[in-house]
């Protein structure tokens, strides 16, 4: 689960990227209402690593976490 703070409502896009800077997924691309947002991700399907989920929304914000996902 991502939970993310809007300060505005808009458009959102998550990507999910392995190490080598590919996208292995875009779970999120969709609108959202400001406010607290708790969005379920689906990563079941990827291999155990390290991966970094780029949160971008319209108004300019964009953020990078890093995750480690385990069998």
């Amino acid at each position: 689960m991502l939970e993310l703070n809007l300060a505005h409502s808009g458009y959102v896009q998550v990507t999910i990227v392995n190490v080598l800077g590919r996208e292995v997924s875009r779970p999120v691309a969709s609108w959202h209402q400001r406010g607290t947002q708790r969005l379920m991700i689906d990563a079941d399907y990827l291999p155990a690593g390290i991966y970094f989920v780029r949160v971008v929304t319209g108004d300019g914000f964009s953020q990078v976490r890093k995750i480690l996902l385990l069998p």
